[in-house]
């Protein structure tokens, strides 16, 4: 399929709409029923244009994290130090978030985590908060 034509941004937009509505979607293909990043246009698995936003549970597990301890200029002012996390969501998918603010748990590998979305006077994003075994629904 030739690429010539195709808005290189479409999934973007989507996941970017969701979150202002509080809802975290992913593209999902449906026929070879395989998750995918949020800026992905194309399944990467049969490389099809049909893909399509569900929603997602927002569980998973910490993959790995990064604790900046200097401003960077990004979109949004984000006070340091500030934390941003892979990861793994149940439905197999990876994505970055942000840890959310008064989570002072320790972090480590593998921790199941609960996400949200922040909707706030600039563009909505997700967040994570860590969560015991025990809660996770």
């Amino acid at each position: 399929m030739p690429l010539e034509g195709l808005d290189m941004n479409v999934a973007s937009p989507r996941y970017r709409e969701a979150l202002d509505r509080g809802v975290l979607t992913l593209p999902y293909c449906a026929t070879c029923r395989s998750w995918s990043a949020p800026w992905v246009f194309l399944c990467p698995t049969d490389y099809r244009h049909a893909v399509e936003f569900r929603a997602v549970e927002p569980r998973g597990s910490v993959r790995t994290w990064a604790t900046y301890r200097r401003e960077y200029p990004l979109a949004r002012r984000i006070a340091v130090p500030y934390t941003v996390a892979q990861i793994d969501l149940e439905q197999g998918v990876r994505i970055c978030a942000l840890r959310g603010a008064g989570d002072a748990a320790p972090m480590r590998l593998g921790a199941p985590v609960a996400l949200s979305i922040v909707r706030d006077n600039g563009p909505s994003y997700p967040v994570f908060s860590l969560v015991e075994n025990n809660n996770r629904g």
